[in-house]
């Protein structure tokens, strides 16, 4: 199988997922979160031509002047907001929310497997198309990769984000770590923090005879 039909199959697994995701939940429109990346890159190409026309809508970081890109839509200059400045992809899951709120919509984020595994903030968002692929996949299909800062400074210390999935596939697999001590220390912590937000994604003290999280589950 060539590299760009091993591609085509990826993109319709996704499609066919979110799409499913979508009729699941009745929603008529998907906002991608478009934080400059190449995992967003990515998304929006195969979402785009995977979903029926007007589906998919990218939402990048808003501007003080209001204007809001969502797939193509949006016009003139503006001034960076605060936010935009600090945390760009904050800015942009802001607005995809809202829009998602008013517009029938469900919010798509473009994290990696390998980010998701090893940040404590990484999975906001309800649907994630590329969760199940590492960055180093990524990178090879759209030509680079992002992270949070501590997860590419860890692949940088680690020998590259290859050596790094290599790593993380290990220890998924419960298989031993191919890594000097330290290096191995410093994995193990990493993915100990995230594993623990993900468990304890919000904290309620428990005051009454029920369990606050199994009424919600009714």
């Amino acid at each position: 199988m060539s590299p760009e039909d091993r591609e085509r199959r990826l993109a319709r697994t996704v499609c066919g997922v979110v799409l499913g995701a979508l009729r699941d939940s009745g929603a008529r429109r998907l906002f991608l979160v478009d934080d400059g990346s190449p995992e967003a890159s990515l998304c929006a190409r195969w979402l785009s031509s995977g979903l029926p026309a007007g589906t998919v809508h990218t939402v990048t970081p808003p501007v003080t002047s209001g204007n809001a890109h969502r797939g193509g839509e949006g016009t003139g200059p503006g001034v960076e907001s605060p936010l935009q400045r600090v945390a760009p992809d904050e800015g942009a899951r802001a607005l995809a929310r809202s829009l998602a709120s008013a517009e029938d919509g469900v919010v798509a984020g473009p994290a990696n497997r390998t980010t998701l595994l090893l940040a404590p903030d990484a999975a906001p968002d309800r649907v994630l198309p590329l969760g199940d692929l590492w960055a180093s996949r990524v990178a090879e299909l759209a030509g680079g990769w992002s992270g949070p800062a501590a997860v590419r400074e860890l692949a940088e210390r680690l020998g590259g984000v290859q050596r790094l999935d290599r790593a993380l596939a290990d220890w998924v697999s419960a298989r031993p770590l191919d890594l000097p001590e330290a290096a191995e220390r410093e994995l193990l912590a990493s993915l100990r923090r995230a594993q623990s937000a993900r468990r304890w994604p919000r904290l309620v003290p428990k005051l009454e005879n029920r369990t606050m999280w199994m009424d919600l589950g009714r």
